[in-house]
């Protein structure tokens, strides 16, 4: 079960998403279709390829660094979030945010709408979980 949570968490965090609009910004909108004035849409297969991509990358980079930490680190626990209730609400803001772009948004949309939302959950996320571990030293 916490294999099946921690890729969830992986894939549907809005970090992924912040990833995603990274990427695109580096590969010519090779992501996005145009489908009219200032409005992509998705593709699907470009990203199957990203999205398979960033989780092989997390994940590597977990295994590469647990070759290197004591014998009791566990790859999974990593990736378990602390409070439920908040990465379900993250969660399905980076849903919606991914649906609608499959559908098509129009670049203002995003920028006022779906990327505020993806911003204060990744800032929600950050604080939960971030904060505690500085604040333990």
């Amino acid at each position: 079960m916490d294999i099946l949570i921690s890729i969830t968490n992986i894939l549907l965090s809005p970090f992924s998403f912040f990833f995603l609009l990274l990427i695109s910004g580096a590969t010519e909108n090779q992501l996005y279709e145009s489908v009219g004035i200032n409005t992509n849409r998705l593709r699907k297969f470009p990203f199957i390829i990203f999205i398979s991509s960033y989780l092989a990358i997390c994940l590597s980079a977990l295994y590469a660094y647990s070759c290197l930490a004591p014998a009791s680190f566990e790859i999974w626990k990593v990736f378990i979030p602390r409070h439920y209730w908040l990465s379900i609400f993250c969660w399905l803001i980076t849903i919606l945010t991914y649906q609608t772009y499959f559908k098509g948004m129009e670049g203002n949309i995003m920028g006022f709408i779906f990327f505020p939302m993806i911003l204060l959950g990744s800032g929600a996320l950050v604080l939960v979980n971030i904060v505690p571990f500085f604040a333990s030293f």
